[in-house]
């Protein structure tokens, strides 16, 4: 079914449910589950669609819920800076070594995660051109791996804006990023029918994930959540540093 054998799907399941659950909770970290879990069990270039589009159905979600709490200038600034560069990241995903990009792009997160885990905070956000630079940074790495959420996690969450605030954002900014880049990998002929089948057997765990996260941070404690966010974005790093290594060593 959908290319994919009875243990395959069970396995695309059991990602989907784990990476939406951290979606729903944080606000972000779903892709780079997706992306990291899903490309053992098939190529990244029919990996990184069904995870765009699972990205977008999350987003329905989640959204209504905290429309009213979004940073809307920030997101407008940093989609700008999305819509720039994205066709650039689709090019690298098509063209260029998939190990060494992921391997880079882990080093340079978990190095933002220990900056932050050091308790450096920003006194304010970026000004308009420093937020168009983290949005053309997401947009390359939506392209290219489906995971361009680190830049903006840590542009909300090393700042002054409350985690809610940051939150809420991040799933607007996410949301219409990933939208514009399912447009674009479908232009490019990356989307077909059986991306299409495996990102609707997906959906339910997806939905069931998130809604599970969604519940579970409204109990969430402030401070404890920016831990979270730190060590689920440094765990994420790590996880996809190795496997990059391994597949360079290979």
């Amino acid at each position: 079914m959908a290319g994919l054998t009875l243990l395959e799907l069970a396995y695309l399941a059991a990602v989907v449910g784990v990476g939406s659950f951290i979606r729903g909770y944080t606000g972000f970290g779903s892709s780079m589950i997706y992306v990291v879990g899903l490309t053992f069990a098939m190529p990244a270039s029919e990996a990184v669609p069904v995870v765009l589009m699972l990205e977008i159905a999350a987003t329905v979600r989640l959204l209504p819920a905290v429309w009213n709490q979004v940073d809307w200038r920030s997101v407008i600034l940093l989609v700008s800076g999305g819509v720039i560069a994205t066709p650039a990241g689709l090019a690298l995903l098509t063209h260029l070594p998939r190990a060494p990009m992921q391997a880079v792009i882990a080093m340079v997160v978990l190095g933002a995660c220990l900056t932050l885990r050091s308790g450096y905070r920003l006194r304010r956000q970026p000004g308009a051109v420093g937020t168009m630079g983290v949005g053309l940074i997401s947009g390359v790495l939506t392209g290219a791996t489906s995971a361009g959420g680190p830049p903006a996690v840590i542009y909300y969450f090393s700042g002054p804006l409350s985690v809610t605030v940051g939150r809420a954002s991040l799933i607007a900014f996410l949301g219409a990023i990933d939208l514009l880049a399912t447009g674009m990998a479908a232009y490019e002929g990356f989307i077909g029918e059986e991306t299409l089948m495996r990102t609707a057997l997906a959906i339910p765990p997806m939905l069931l994930g998130a809604w599970i996260g969604a519940k579970t941070f409204a109990k969430a404690d402030p401070d404890r959540f920016r831990a979270w966010v730190i060590i689920i974005l440094a765990t994420l790093s790590v996880v996809s540093l190795g496997r990059a290594l391994l597949a360079m060593a290979a």
